[in-house]
């Protein structure tokens, strides 16, 4: 490689990674919490306090699954805790705020764009291919919305990706030492992918026959282990049962798996461009084969076993398997860059096809819809219609623009500022969703948290809290009688309670004395990660966030 071309590639990856940092981090503290991420700021909030995640802080419960969520120290165990810290140490250093708490995630993504690009090269020893594969992960915008959030999706590529690069010199100490850290920290961000991440990587090695690798991969079992088990013993995460029914019937299975290909070829890569790099797999002298078997190594069993662990793809999306967005990257790049080995003009014209249109994610969605016929989970479109779609997909990023340059009037804004405004700080607030981002940023004493009321373990769903928890927490924690405020969030009228049976009764009893209307669109969720949900501009048709203030009885 010549010292021309070695700038012109340095200028490259550094326009990659300045497109990266403006994706991660402009407007970041906009858009408030919602409610995945207003549960992460509370608990690292009161992680401050007392130093380890608990769930109460002798004013507020947080608790998504009626008390399920934390053991009878009220500690928190329903996730492991690298996320809780990461955050508790922002607020430390920045004050707590929306941005401070989205911070160390984008970094975390733009570390993992800068890794990739290290990464990939030490893979296949091309420059070109490393700046590739770190384009389309940058400028993949599930992954960007995913770094944007207070929340764990961010730190699984980072540290999955840490792993397939240690696993590359495994046979060092250094590269030893980086892959149990790895290892340990991916477990303790989120579990539900890392036993199907180990079980790849060593059958890389496996297949990649390198006996010292293999060797000190069984011995970084120790240190894994026992940085991991005792935590698992502890949460007593053992107990959960899969909550998908795939674990007992096969055909179950099947749907969660489509669900999952579906969404990894809809947000991460279309399955298409796939397809060239495993066919170059199985050729005698292909080039990059080895980058090819790690990548897949750590992509398909995630895939193909991760629905056995976690329930239906269809409403949570990618958030377990994050950890192999930039591996599908490099994949992609790894197809693009052997198609354009055998015609030029093939692996630029499919370059330029995936770049500026959807054409190669419609072709498989568009068979998975019609497989699944009249179930009602996928809409079909004409012909035409799906065409012009696939064709202008990408206006999407122009939607994306509009989000990190503008305001974006998300109902949690209205709502915090005005209950700042409005109410007591004791004042006891009822909510049918996103309660815990209201903690964050007001204080108020949040009601009806835990109950054995069958709408509400229904609607969660879960089962009944632990009664002892009765004679620990006050009593607005169960109830929803002798309340300040409630917050009605129109496209939940059954969750928890029953809004309107609520209403009338409060109405019959003469017990409304004001009802406000705000400016606020009363969005399902302030700021989803999941891209087929997330809202980039501020809609329009959605009916205003109301507010009722009560008398007591």
């Amino acid at each position: 490689m010549t010292k021309k071309d070695s700038t012109s590639d340095f200028v490259v990856l550094i326009i990659i990674l300045t497109l990266a940092g403006a994706s991660f981090f402009l407007n970041l503290g906009d858009i408030p919490f919602w409610q995945d991420e207003g549960e992460t700021a509370v608990v690292s909030s009161n992680l401050l306090e007392n130093k380890i995640p608990v769930a109460w802080d002798g004013k507020n419960l947080v608790s998504s699954l009626n008390g399920a969520d934390f053991n009878s120290d009220f500690v928190w165990t329903w996730h492991p805790w690298v996320q809780f810290y990461v955050t508790a140490a922002s607020f430390l250093v920045f004050g707590k705020s929306t941005f401070a708490g989205r911070i160390p995630f984008a970094l975390c993504g733009f570390l993992t764009v800068w890794l990739l690009y290290f990464v990939t090269v030490k893979l296949t020893d091309n420059k070109k291919i490393g700046l590739l594969a770190t384009f389309f992960l940058a400028t993949n915008l599930q992954f960007i919305l995913f770094c944007r959030q207070c929340r764990y999706y961010a730190l699984l590529p980072l540290f999955t990706l840490l792993m397939v690069y240690a696993v590359t010199f495994l046979e060092t100490r250094k590269g030893f030492c980086i892959f149990a850290c790895s290892a340990v920290l991916l477990f303790h961000s989120n579990y539900a992918s890392f036993p199907f991440i180990m079980l790849g990587l060593f059958c890389y090695l496996v297949m990649y026959r390198d006996n010292r690798k293999l060797k000190n991969f069984f011995y970084s079992l120790i240190p894994i282990v026992l940085l991991t088990v005792p935590w698992f013993i502890y949460a007593k995460a053992y107990l959960r049962k899969p909550q998908s029914p795939s674990s007992g019937k096969l055909h179950e299975y099947i749907v969660q798996l489509t669900d999952l290909l579906y969404l990894v070829n809809q947000v991460a890569l279309p399955l298409l461009l796939m397809l060239p790099a495993i066919y170059f797999l199985f050729k005698r002298k292909a080039d990059y084969k080895n980058a090819v078997m790690v990548s897949l190594a750590v992509v398909l069993p995630v895939i193909f076993l991760l629905p056995f662990v976690s329930y239906t793809q269809y409403i949570v999306g990618m958030r377990y398997a994050t950890g192999i967005i930039p591996l599908l990257c490099v994949i992609g790049a790894l197809s693009v860059a052997n198609l354009y080995g055998v015609r030029k003009w093939l692996g630029v014209s499919v370059f330029l096809i995936f770049i500026l249109t959807d054409l190669l994610v419609w072709v498989p969605a568009y068979g998975f819809r019609l497989a699944a016929g009249e179930s009602g989970k996928y809409k079909i479109f004409p012909i035409t219609e799906e065409i012009k779609t696939a064709l202008t997909g990408k206006s999407v990023y122009s939607d994306f623009f509009h989000e990190i340059m503008y305001h974006f009037k998300s109902p949690i804004e209205g709502i915090s500022d005005f209950l700042k405004s409005k109410s007591e700080p004791g004042d006891v607030v009822l909510t049918n969703y996103e309660r815990d981002p209201l903690i964050f940023y007001t204080g108020r004493r949040m009601a009806y948290i835990l109950s054995d009321d069958e709408i509400f373990c229904n609607s969660i769903p879960a089962a009944p809290y632990d009664p002892s928890l009765k004679n620990k927490l006050p009593d607005y924690i169960f109830s929803i009688e002798n309340i300040d405020w409630i917050v009605e969030r129109s496209n939940y009228p059954i969750r928890l309670f029953d809004f309107n049976a609520l209403k009338e009764r409060l109405e019959k009893d003469g017990l409304i004395e004001k009802v406000y209307k705000l400016d606020y669109p009363d969005l399902p969720w302030s700021n989803r990660e999941d891209i087929r949900y997330h809202k980039f501009k501020t809609p329009i048709g959605y009916p205003q966030v109301t507010i009722f203030k009560l008398r007591r009885h």
